[in-house]
């Protein structure tokens, strides 16, 4: 009788215990995983946020038959975007920023925008040295925009054929390729290049090198 009680009776309390413990193991292990991928996980995103955009003022250039411009802030973390429609050099607020058609979620002082996720800026990580994406070295340009020959540039643009300018009241043609980097607190780092012909490419440091 006692057997077959034994039989039906299910599980032992020793045996739930070890079925909890394990259960608590699994759950211990996926947080810390999860708590450890998700800085470098917001920075990848933002890094294809920015790289996207990039792509996206680019095709309104052609589309609007405008130069438009690319601009991060980099005391305030956020990056923003507008067509200029009158050729005049200035953001037209809200007009030429309408006529981006980016879906901007922030506004920064007045300024339609997207801000940045919390614990990653623009700049590189402090374990990078040498040379940079695509072979460019951004020297003492420290602001995480680099435009060669300008450390105060922090904008980029596009003629109707895609290909990239800088400086909105010059409008010149870059020498170098243009390079946004990103970090976070973690010191991982992310690079956005946009080329001198207009192609646009993400990059992730790795340590000791760009890819």
């Amino acid at each position: 009788m006692f057997d077959r009680f034994r039989e039906e009776s299910g599980l032992t309390i020793f045996e739930l215990m070890v079925v909890l413990a394990i259960i608590g193991i699994i759950v211990a292990v996926g947080t810390y995983n999860f708590f450890e991928l998700a800085p470098k996980y917001r920075l990848r995103s933002a890094a294809g946020q920015v790289a996207s955009n990039l792509q996206y003022i680019k095709m309104r250039a052609i589309a609007t038959n405008r130069t438009s411009w690319f601009y991060i802030d980099n005391t305030n973390r956020y990056f923003t975007g507008f067509v200029d429609v009158d050729a005049d050099g200035i953001a037209d607020n809200p007009g030429d920023y309408n006529q981006s058609k980016i879906d901007f979620s922030d506004n920064v002082g007045g300024i339609p925008g997207i801000v940045l996720p919390p614990d990653v800026s623009f700049g590189w990580p402090t374990s990078y040295t040498g040379t940079g994406p695509d072979g460019v070295s951004p020297g003492a340009d420290t602001d995480g925009f680099y435009v060669a020959g300008d450390a105060s540039d922090n904008e980029v643009g596009f003629r109707p054929t895609g290909i990239p300018v800088v400086d909105l009241a010059t409008q010149a043609t870059p020498t170098e390729n243009i390079v946004v980097y990103l970090k976070n607190g973690d010191d991982d780092g992310f690079a956005v290049s946009i080329a001198v012909t207009g192609n646009v490419r993400i990059w992730q440091w790795t340590g000791t090198g760009w890819k």
